[in-house]
C-alpha cells in the first residue's frame, strides 16, 4: 500500500512539473508574438483587404459623377465589409491555432529567440521586417544583411519569414469560408451605385 501511495505522489508531482514546463513554454511563445510584432499580422491583413475593396468601389465612383445619395450607400457597404473582414480576421482566432505550430519547439531555442530579437541588432531585423511588408520592399536592410553574415543568421531570417508566413496562413484560411459572402458585397455595391443617375 505504501508503495502506491509513493508511486501515486511522484506520478502526480512528475504531471505538476509537465504542467509547470509547459505553461512556461506557452508565456515563452507567447512574448516572442509579442517581441517580433506577429500579432498585428490580424491588422495588416485587414487594411490590405479594406484597400482592394475600397480601391473596387471607387473604381466604380470613378465612372459618375457622386452625389450624396450615393455616398451614403457606400458608407453602407463600406460598413457591412468592415465589420465581416473584422469579425472574421482577428489575433484571438489566429493566436491558438499559431501557438499549437511552435509548441514543438524547444523552450530553450524560443527563448534564445526571444533574446536575441530584444537586441540592438534585433530591434534593426524587425523594423526592416515590417518595411518588407509595407510598400517600401525595395529599399535596402542593413541591417538583415549584417545578421545573414552571421553563423545562426540565415537561420533566424528564415525562422521569422516562417512565423510571419504561418500567421498570414492561418488569417486567410479562416477568411476563406467569407470570400464569396465579401464577393456578394462587392456587387451589390456596384449594383446600387448603378441604379444611381449621373448628375
Amino acid at each position: 500500500m505504501k508503495f502506491y501511495a509513493t508511486a501515486l505522489l511522484l506520478l502526480c508531482i512528475f504531471c505538476s512539473n509537465c504542467i509547470a514546463d509547459d505553461n512556461s513554454k506557452r508565456e515563452a511563445i507567447e512574448e516572442m508574438f509579442a517581441i517580433t510584432g506577429v500579432t498585428r499580422v490580424a491588422d495588416n491583413i485587414k487594411k490590405s483587404m479594406a484597400k482592394g475593396y475600397v480601391d473596387a468601389i471607387n473604381e466604380a465612383k470613378s465612372k459618375k459623377k457622386m452625389n450624396a445619395e450615393a455616398n451614403l450607400i457606400i458608407e453602407k457597404h463600406n460598413q457591412k465589409m468592415t465589420d465581416l473582414i473584422n469579425n472574421s480576421i482577428t489575433w484571438p482566432i489566429i493566436k491558438p491555432k499559431l501557438l499549437a505550430q511552435y509548441i514543438k519547439y524547444s523552450e530553450a531555442n524560443i527563448v534564445k529567440t526571444n533574446d536575441f530579437f530584444k537586441t540592438e541588432l534585433g530591434q534593426r531585423v524587425l523594423v526592416e521586417h515590417e518595411d518588407m511588408d509595407s510598400d517600401n520592399k525595395r529599399k535596402k536592410h542593413p541591417a538583415s544583411e549584417e545578421l545573414f553574415k552571421t553563423k545562426d543568421g540565415k537561420n533566424i531570417l528564415f525562422f521569422l519569414a516562417e512565423l510571419y508566413r504561418g500567421a498570414s496562413k492561418i488569417a486567410t484560411e479562416e477568411f476563406m469560408p467569407n470570400l464569396e459572402e465579401l464577393g456578394k458585397l462587392m456587387v451589390a455595391a456596384r449594383n446600387d451605385l448603378d441604379k444611381i443617375p449621373n448628375k
